[in-house]
């Protein structure tokens, strides 16, 4: 593994370590485009010390993702499938890491303003793009970065020219689509059920919002990924070994916890459908499509600082004035967290459905949302001498117990909060 030569300081993982050539990486102006975003959108505005960004979170998740790979080469049973299947030498392993420690990098470049909040307003793909959403996301705006506004910066450096690595290799980690079974292994340390995006944003997040819900032992869980051998076909994956499978169980119940109580707080949703339709008048429609280097100079212009200075300017609308002084539309029905389909829970919807109709007369807001919590984290155990995988889910009765969460909730402005309560009440 090649000596680091610079450092920075970081409030979850101590020092991370990077490369020059990380480093020059890291100076571009689509990268310091990052520190102007926010990593979890207005969540200050329920819990004040959410103010961290998109840049610090990258960061995490480049030292993260090599953490993951490093603990994935050393482990001897893992280093002997990676020699005998994919015939992995010292020297591949070497590049591959930094491949992965690119992709990290790359992951998050092409976030909107206020990051996840503002993906409402992605435009429509071309038809036969690849990918389930009609929109385009933030990962298609990442991979069209860092191909035509960083590669050409950074391709002469002797990390890159002398391991000629390509751009496919980096983006296919991120969109899917690796080069070769080695990539196909390792993409799911960047986009995977414990990848290191997820493992960095839930320490970050809980530190930042003053809460305990998204501690797990990342250590641990590190130390005992694994790869993976198929019983049936031979194919490699990652997984963790049986050791790791509290420690995995510890990282999805934190995500489950973190979802019911910071990222789908009821307060901090509404402030999501506020800024959407503050953010539309601002832009006067969506953003320009990631084609041309044109369109992504067009859409990298836009950061925090300027839709904060837009609001202020009162160019954000009605909604832009609401954020300006956190006068948000306030909740006056909401279903239970519903798990199953009970007589008791088809009345609630129902009278959700009454409530709504109720409050189509004024300003209002209904919120959904039908989330999934189970993953499918394989595990190597061992039973009776001999290792085979079984799913987390299978061994765990406590991942099993994370049932999805179905609710609905509406709000109207605040001027009509307590009459549309009494009418509400009264059905």
């Amino acid at each position: 593994m090649k000596e680091h030569e610079f450092e920075i300081r970081d409030p979850i993982h101590g020092m991370i370590p990077f490369s020059s050539l990380e480093r020059t990486f890291i100076n571009t102006p689509p990268f310091q485009r990052l520190r102007r975003i926010r990593q979890l959108s207005w969540t200050d505005y329920v819990y004040p010390g959410a103010m961290h960004t998109r840049f610090q979170h990258t960061l995490g998740v480049m030292h993260t993702a090599s953490r993951m790979f490093d603990a994935l080469v050393s482990d001897k049973r893992s280093r002997e499938l990676l020699k005998t299947q994919l015939h992995v030498t010292e020297s591949v392993i070497e590049r591959q890491r930094i491949i992965i420690r690119l992709a990290a990098l790359v992951h998050d470049l092409g976030h909107a303003p206020f990051s996840h909040a503002a993906e409402t307003l992605m435009p429509e793909k071309a038809s036969g793009l690849p990918g389930k959403s009609k929109l385009y996301s933030h990962e298609n705006y990442s991979v069209e970065i860092f191909k035509k506004e960083i590669y050409p910066l950074i391709k002469d450096n002797g990390e890159i020219s002398s391991n000629q690595i390509t751009t496919a290799e980096v983006t296919g980690l991120i969109e899917g689509t690796p080069v070769n079974a080695l990539g196909a292994l390792c993409k799911d340390i960047i986009s995977g059920r414990i990848d290191a995006d997820r493992m960095d944003y839930l320490l970050r997040d809980s530190y930042y919002c003053g809460v305990r819900y998204g501690h797990y032992e990342i250590d641990r869980l590190i130390n005992t990924i694994c790869v993976l051998e198929d019983d049936d076909d031979g194919t490699l994956s990652i997984g963790v070994t049986e050791d790791g499978l509290h420690a995995a169980e510890g990282l999805l119940i934190a995500r489950y916890m973190m979802f019911h109580n910071v990222y789908l707080h009821k307060t901090r949703v509404v402030y999501d459908y506020h800024y959407q339709h503050a953010l539309r008048k601002m832009i006067g429609g969506t953003f320009p499509k990631p084609t041309t280097s044109s369109n992504l100079r067009k859409y990298m212009n836009w950061d925090d600082w300027k839709v904060l200075g837009m609001i202020a300017a009162k160019k954000a609308g009605d909604h832009g004035d609401i954020l300006a002084n956190r006068n948000h539309y306030k909740l006056v029905y909401q279903t239970s967290e519903s798990h199953e389909n009970s007589d008791s829970n088809k009345l609630a919807f129902e009278k959700f459905e009454a409530a709504a109709s109720i409050c189509a007369k004024v300003p209002h807001y209904v919120w959904r949302e039908d989330k999934s919590f189970a993953a499918d984290v394989q595990v190597l155990v061992r039973d009776s001498g001999r290792a085979h995988i079984k799913p987390l889910l299978e061994l765990s009765g406590v991942v099993k117990s994370l049932r999805p969460l179905k609710q609905k909730r509406l709000y109207v402005s605040d001027s009509h909060s307590d009459s549309m309560r009494s009418e509400i009440e009264s059905v």
